[in-house]
């Protein structure tokens, strides 16, 4: 079974990247992002969020249509939010972000899967990843810092050809 550019999991990654750097970043709610594999000072952040892919499976189904074969792609987000207890105006900020961020993962949302991979300055949407379900939504408590923890259910149907 062949696959197609949807199976590559840096197009989901840097497509899940981007869709928190639009709507939560400088140019949306303007969140310090702690980004997997980049550098990331948290000594002069006051708050910051830290989105991780936690799991990737692949359930393949017999037929996704008559002519290709199919499967269910799930994916596990994790979105951490931190708060600097010494920076901390509010004793409520880290829900505060939650509520913010919750707001961009709401069930049923649709997220683009874009070809980044292609190296194309507008790449080509290549599937749309699903918000199922909201699965982790709680304070961790730490000393140091106010830590809430966000865990979604995302899924997306990938088409293949028989090579």
């Amino acid at each position: 079974m062949a696959l197609g550019k949807q199976a590559s999991m840096a197009n989901v990654k840097a497509s899940l990247d981007q869709y928190i750097f639009d709507s939560l970043g400088p140019e949306g709610e303007e969140l310090n992002i702690d980004y997997e594999g980049l550098e990331f000072e948290t000594t002069e952040k006051k708050e910051w969020i830290q989105p991780r892919i936690m799991d990737f499976n692949r359930d393949y189904l017999r037929q996704g249509s008559a002519t290709e074969y199919g499967s269910l792609n799930n994916v596990t987000l994790n979105i951490n939010i931190f708060v600097n207890q010494s920076g901390a105006t509010l004793a409520d900020k880290h829900y505060r972000i939650r509520d913010t961020i919750v707001n961009y993962f709401k069930v049923g949302q649709s997220i683009s899967i874009k070809d980044h991979l292609s190296g194309a300055t507008s790449p080509t949407t290549l599937n749309y990843l699903k918000v199922r379900r909201l699965i982790t939504d709680r304070p961790i408590p730490s000393e140091d810092l106010l830590q809430y923890t966000l865990t979604w259910e995302m899924d997306y149907t990938e088409l293949t050809t028989e090579a």
